[in-house]
C-alpha cells in the first residue's frame, strides 16, 4: 500500500468500484455532450461504498486485513439516469445515477462493518449510488443546467458485472483528486480497467 500521508500525517483514503473501460468512456462522452466546465476526468470515475478520510497506516493495514476476509458473489450494476447533489438552482455536483440493486446495497453494508471492525468511525449516510462526472465547488452550473440533463433523460449504458472493488488512496492536489489503488479485493479479480 501506498505511504503518502495527509495533512494529519493518514492516508486519505476511499473504498469503491471501479468501472470498466467502456462504461468510463460513455460517461466521458456524455460529460462531453454536457459541456462542464470542470468535469471530472475519466481516470476517475468510479462508485464510492465508503470514504475513510485521513486514516493512519498501521490503521489502513487493518482495514485490509478486515476487507480481505469479504466474500461476495459477481452481481451486475446499471448506470441510468443523471442528477444533482445540492439543488437545480445551486448544485454542488452532478452525477449519473446507478441503480439501487440489493447485491450492491449488501457489498456497501459489508465494507463500511468490515472498516468499522477494523476501528475506524465512519460518518454515517444514505448510500446513493453514483458516478460523479463534473463538481462546481471552482466553477459555475451552467444556467442551462436543468435543459441538458433534459436533453440526455433517457442516458442509459448497458449493465456491467462487479466482481471487485478497490481501496483507493486519493491525493488532493491543485489540479484536482488524483486516485491511486492500494488494494483490490478480492485479490485474484481481474477487471477491464
Amino acid at each position: 500500500m501506498g505511504r503518502r500521508k495527509g495533512p494529519s500525517g493518514g492516508i486519505r483514503s476511499f473504498i469503491a468500484l471501479p468501472l470498466p473501460r467502456r462504461q468510463r468512456a460513455m460517461l466521458a462522452a456524455l460529460a462531453d455532450r454536457l459541456d462542464l466546465a470542470d468535469p471530472v476526468p475519466e481516470d476517475n470515475y468510479h462508485i464510492t461504498l465508503a470514504f475513510l478520510g485521513d486514516v493512519p497506516p498501521p490503521m489502513l493495514a487493518e482495514v485490509d486485513l478486515a476487507l480481505s476476509g469479504l466474500l461476495f458473489p459477481p452481481f451486475e450494476v446499471e448506470i441510468r439516469g443523471i442528477g444533482v447533489f445540492g439543488t437545480f438552482e445551486a448544485p454542488r455536483s452532478l452525477h449519473a445515477k446507478v441503480v439501487p440493486a440489493p447485491p450492491l446495497s449488501h457489498l456497501q453494508r459489508k465494507v463500511v462493518r468490515a472498516a468499522e471492525m477494523a476501528g475506524l468511525e465512519l460518518r454515517r449516510r444514505r448510500f446513493t449510488p453514483h458516478v460523479t462526472l463534473a463538481r462546481f465547488g471552482r466553477s459555475r452550473p451552467p444556467h442551462d443546467l436543468m435543459a441538458r440533463i433534459a436533453a440526455e433523460g433517457d442516458f442509459a449504458l448497458a449493465p456491467f458485472t462487479v466482481r471487485s472493488f478497490v481501496l483507493y488512496r486519493s491525493e488532493l492536489t491543485r489540479h484536482g483528486p488524483f486516485y491511486e489503488p492500494l488494494a483490490r479485493y478480492p485479490e485474484e479479480a481481474e477487471i477491464d480497467v
